[in-house]
């Protein structure tokens, strides 16, 4: 089997009259783990392909090949189904099947203006021809193989189709609120016999019935390029941006980082450099100058294809960063991709969020090995959040160093040349004062901490967040502290704290947008949903899994108060270390994981306490707190000399 999971569609219909077909594509999308037959999505295989490889079957297309779950270049998720062929005047054929098994929604939009709500999941949803769109426009303009291609004289056509078989009335899909895709009601087909019929002829159009081998070996190559579309998302976000004029610590990194490509296109090398600054210091912003610079040196200011921004996986800020590239405010569209999925031989990778690499040496063995030249990461070593994040300076530096690769700064003493220390987003007293608190005590607070209130009752709290809300996008940050029980759609609220009751915000990642940007939605965000964001005024809850040990005046954290599933674990009583666990199912009981992390309480202290600091420095003008232990109140308002309200 290659990289995609394929086969012809005569023998997917066949193994689809069992189970066959879904426990194979279980064991392919999941290899370490046993099928579960109670996943939805498992249940989802079961109930759509057969449906759709009868009509496939019923359009003798037995010899086309059919690709099942392929992940897009920088999607996070799969296509349900391709159909890959040529077609009667011998055209190369793509065609992107998404599968639904919806039987109704709603006519009107709920929550979400653009999502479709489905009643029977009680959530919203993207419109199938929304998600269509969306994987047509990343195999257009982001995957390597089909790129390459085009650019040998190899044309290859992609057409997008929705199935939704038990869709009662599929005109909704398409009128009223959903108006806007009527011109493609032709593509979707619902439920009864006419639609099936329609759909059968629909595909014995489309192709011939040939195995074609050629368009799936191009296929295969699915790793991401930037593409004209990512490099003109890229210079729309700069342009917001750099309204402000680049600082003096930007423009000089900015110059060195010049520097260093020129000497590339004159002799091409494995290099690593590693720029740091905290929170707000502008580290995004200079990454996509870096790649701007990169076009307009290599390429005259054109797109080559061999320079891609990229992040560790983090899909709340890659849903971020897609919208502040968005060249198209009615069409949504994805720029960003995440590091394992870039493509081979790229001149420049700049990584935003690369404290967040896990697996570090692995990950950069593939990267170097795909044929990369220069490596730029964007780091801030407080912003490790979880266990397994390994992205530190000192950790890139002895990587470069055990591989013979170029690295900069040359020396940890240069390291402040490489650090971005203008503060452009948060109050930069509020910044001083936290990293007083949690990593250098010697720090001089010498003006008052203005942007911090803090709070002796949650109703206070609340009546803040309510009055500052009126003009200004505040919102509740929570440490992970509490079950996420609306996740399961069953109208339960996650956070209570006597009368004081909040949600945890949208599960689903492409509403952030949404949610961040509407002041009437209370949801709170957890370091998940948070990370990498920022916003006017945060609204903060100090809880006790990180207080101040007065008895030992050290920070101490407690990852037994958290419900963050990267912390689950239990402290081993010989060792003291902190381990890994999982449940297992068969014995009833949690239990450690083989090769999981070991942490010792320094090592879970610095993480916990990192959580804090990524919180506390979201917001651009102020924080209101309140604390649940009276000893960590009274130690962070002496440390920053700030008073109650």
């Amino acid at each position: 089997m290659g990289r995609l999971f394929s086969m012809k569609v005569g023998e997917a219909y066949q193994k689809c009259l069992s189970n066959d077909l879904a426990d194979e594509i279980w064991e392919y999308k999941h290899p370490d783990e046993n099928v579960n037959r109670e996943d939805r999505e498992y249940i989802s295989w079961l109930n759509s392909l057969p449906r759709f490889l009868e009509c496939a079957h019923d359009a003798n297309l037995d010899d086309v090949i059919v690709v099942f779950e392929m992940k897009t270049p920088i999607s996070n998720k799969a296509i349900d189904v391709l159909l890959v062929g040529e077609s009667s005047e011998g055209e190369k054929r793509v065609l992107i099947v998404e599968l639904k098994q919806w039987t109704s929604i709603s006519t009107k939009y709920i929550n979400n203006p653009g999502k479709v709500y489905v009643p029977e999941a009680k959530a919203t949803r993207k419109h199938p021809m929304q998600q269509l769109n969306l994987y047509y426009d990343n195999l257009k303009n982001h995957h390597a193989g089909i790129q390459a291609a085009r650019s040998n004289g190899v044309d290859i056509k992609i057409g997008k189709i929705a199935y939704l078989h038990n869709f009662v009335d599929k005109n909704k899909l398409y009128t009223g609120d959903y108006a806007k895709w009527s011109s493609e009601k032709e593509s979707i087909f619902g439920l009864g016999e006419d639609e099936k019929a329609r759909l059968t002829r629909t595909l014995g159009k489309c192709f011939i019935n040939r195995k074609e081998e050629s368009l799936l070996q191009i296929l295969e190559n699915y790793e991401a390029i930037m593409g004209d579309e990512g490099l003109a998302g890229l210079r729309k976000a700069y342009r917001n941006e750099a309204s402000l004029t680049m600082q003096e610590d930007q423009q000089d990194i900015t110059d060195f980082v010049v520097s260093h490509l020129q000497n590339q296109l004159i002799n091409p090398h494995k290099e690593m450099i590693v720029i740091t600054g905290g929170p707000g210091t502008g580290k995004t912003i200079v990454g996509i100058r870096f790649i701007l610079e990169y076009v307009n040196l290599f390429n005259n200011g054109r797109n080559d294809n061999k320079a891609i921004f990229c992040l560790p996986k983090s899909q709340t800020v890659k849903a971020m960063f897609d919208a502040a590239c968005a060249v198209d405010e009615e069409n949504e569209k994805e720029y960003c991709c995440y590091l394992q999925e870039i493509s081979k031989n790229q001149n420049l990778v700049v990584v935003d969020e690369a404290h967040r690499i896990t697996k570090l040496e692995s990950t950069l063995d593939d990267v170097f090995n795909k044929g990369t030249k220069l490596l730029i990461l964007l780091q801030d070593d407080h912003q490790l959040v979880r266990p397994g994040e390994q992205g530190t300076f000192d950790a890139f530096g002895q990587y470069a160093e055990g591989n013979n690769i170029s690295f900069s700064p040359i020396s940890i003493e240069d390291k402040n040349t490489l650090t971005l220390i203008d503060e452009k987003r948060c109050d930069e007293n509020l910044l001083k004062g936290v990293t007083k608190l949690f990593y250098d005590d010697s720090l001089e607070i010498t003006t008052p901490i203005n942007s911090i209130n803090v709070f002796d009752g949650l109703d206070e709290l609340k009546a803040w967040k309510n009055r500052e809300s009126n003009n200004s996008r505040t919102k509740y940050i929570l440490p992970f502290c509490w079950r996420w029980n609306s996740r399961n759609q069953n109208g339960r609220e996650d956070i209570v704290i006597g009368d004081f009751r909040l949600t945890w915000n949208p599960e689903d990642t492409d509403d952030q947008v949404v949610w961040l940007n509407d002041a009437s939605d209370d949801r709170a965000a957890c370091i998940y949903t948070s990370q990498g964001l920022d916003m006017d005024n945060i609204a903060f809850i100090w809880w006790d899994d990180l207080v101040w040990d007065e008895e030992n005046g050290c920070w101490k954290g407690n990852p037994t108060k958290l419900h963050d599933p990267a912390f689950r674990c239990i402290r081993d009583e010989h060792s003291g270390l902190w381990c890994q666990t999982k449940w297992d199912w068969n014995s009833g009981q949690e239990i450690r994981v083989e090769n999981g992390y070991e942490l010792s309480q320094e090592d879970m202290n610095k993480l916990i306490m990192n959580t804090y600091y990524v919180m506390i420095t979201r917001p651009r003008n102020s924080i209101g707190i309140w604390f649940k232990d009276e000893v960590t109140k009274r130690h962070v308002m002496d440390v920053l000399k700030i008073s109650a309200e």
